[in-house]
């Protein structure tokens, strides 16, 4: 079994190395240029943990947002499944750029918007049905700010049953965002371990007032 420290060190180079490429998932293929993160799952597993545990009835008919969206294919997924609307939003011009590229040859522009937008910041919309978050997992010994950030401010932007997919992993201080978690939100855990690191995903319902 791959440790984790090798795990991290073959990801860096694997990630470093790459050009564009293409992945499939899910019956997506999705394109995704050099320098932005790939939802390759032979080499990570978060994308995939929203993926495979995404309730239909959670999506079906629903208003989402995709936070840190990268390729698109969290947004592409809830459109292709139902979801009523979609708002792919990330930071990175470059990202935008390949989840654009990807919503188009999937005839999805009626369906999907996209955004240069930070996290929730300045979004104007508090009735998303549903908010997705593959955000950047540090491969550091501190708590990711953007992390944080999104856990507390997800529920001002839910409907009352509105839910928060979250997906984290065990190099990435899952014990503390897993409290943060539950202080804001009512919090089922779903873990899966691949290549000697356990991925989580918090499936965060709005509790009621």
């Amino acid at each position: 079994m791959t440790s984790q420290d090798e795990y991290l060190s073959e990801w860096v180079e694997e990630s470093r190395s790459r050009g564009e490429h293409s992945v499939f998932l899910k019956g997506m293929e999705i394109v995704v240029p050099k320098d932005v993160f790939s939802p390759d799952p032979n080499l990570t597993y978060s994308s995939m943990m929203v993926l495979k545990h995404l309730r239909s009835d959670d999506v079906i008919s629903s208003k989402v947002i995709d936070v840190g969206t990268g390729s698109g294919v969290l947004a592409i997924w809830a459109a292709e499944n139902g979801a009523e609307s979609v708002k792919a939003v990330d930071i990175s011009v470059e990202a935008l750029s390949a989840a654009a590229r990807n919503i188009k040859s999937r005839n999805l522009e009626g369906v999907i918007s996209v955004k240069r937008q930070s996290l929730l910041d300045g979004d104007s919309d508090f009735d998303y049905d549903l908010i997705l978050a593959n955000l950047p997992i540090l491969m550091e010994q501190i708590v990711s700010a953007s992390d944080i950030k999104l856990l507390k401010n997800a529920s001002s932007h839910l409907t009352s049953k509105g839910k928060l997919y979250f997906a984290s992993a065990s190099f990435g201080k899952h014990d503390y965002l897993l409290k943060t978690a539950k202080e804001f939100f009512d919090v089922e855990i779903v873990k899966e371990t691949r290549w000697g690191v356990d991925w989580f995903l918090y499936i965060c319902s709005k509790r009621a007032v």
